[in-house]
């Protein structure tokens, strides 16, 4: 791919090993935030929430294991990385910077964060040093979006846990999924190893659905492109304006406190 100004292509090879500060695998754990609304409060039937609550709640189930623990030391055996890009929505950008301060104190002794400022987030070699912090996690929790799949997609020995209906477009063979009625992470994949490309070539040739997908005419778009960014502003402003589940702000904690008075 291009090299964005002032990289050099040195700028691009990265080694999440370092980052991870020679901790042992089995110990790694990333909680990625997607920083849009949509993705702090998904809007699909969902077992929580927010994404604050899932990640708290996997967290928790870590400890039981004793993946992480909340006295642990960094630069030993143990290591919570925060991650997340601070490029959508500003109420979602204080909300991301304010939750993952919450989750972090609990954690002080092992826990980093990674959260990039508007700036930065979307130069190649940010992009491919977090994506690479993602891919080397033994345990990924990843925000609600593509992204969460793309990261997923990259693990070679880690997990990816997520919650039943989040919005995610693809299960893989290391995705463990919180089942009800406990929540509690799956033993085994959600979804056998990925396919071969033998073994996909013949799936598409053997299976009638496929081939009449392929003769579907193309479909014209009957709407304009302003009137699809008007629907997309729309949905977004509903999302934004519901009220917040999580945790509250500061300023929205004086202000209820004020209205209580």
């Amino acid at each position: 791919g291009a090299i964005g100004s002032g990289e050099s292509a040195t700028d691009l090879i990265v080694d999440g090993e370092t980052f991870w500060k020679g901790v042992p695998r089995g110990n790694r754990v990333l909680v990625h935030y997607r920083t849009g609304m949509w993705s702090l409060m998904p809007l699909r039937r969902f077992p929580f929430a927010t994404h604050y609550e899932q990640a708290a709640h996997i967290l928790k189930l870590l400890e039981r294991r004793e993946v992480i623990t909340r006295l642990g030391e960094i630069g030993t055996t143990q290591r919570l990385v925060f991650l997340g890009a601070l490029i959508e929505d500003e109420q979602a950008v204080a909300r991301t910077k304010h939750e993952t301060n919450l989750l972090a104190e609990q954690y002080p002794g092992i826990s980093a964060q990674l959260i990039r400022e508007p700036e930065t987030s979307r130069q190649s070699a940010a992009i491919a040093h977090d994506l690479d912090l993602m891919a080397t996690a033994d345990y990924l929790v990843a925000g609600v979006g593509q992204w969460g799949n793309l990261g997923a997609m990259l693990q070679d020995e880690g997990v990816h846990i997520y919650a039943e209906d989040q919005m995610l477009s693809a299960s893989f063979w290391n995705s463990r999924v919180l089942s009800p009625p406990k929540l509690e992470i799956s033993e085994r994949s959600q979804a056998d190893r990925p396919f071969s490309k033998k073994a996909l070539l013949e799936l598409c040739e053997r299976d009638p659905r496929i081939k009449q997908l392929e003769d579907v005419p193309e479909q014209k778009m009957t709407r304009s492109i302003e009137e699809v960014r008007a629907f997309q502003e729309k949905q977004i402003k509903m999302i934004r304006d519901r009220p917040y589940r999580g945790p509250q702000l500061p300023g929205e904690q004086s202000q209820q406190s004020s209205a209580e008075l």
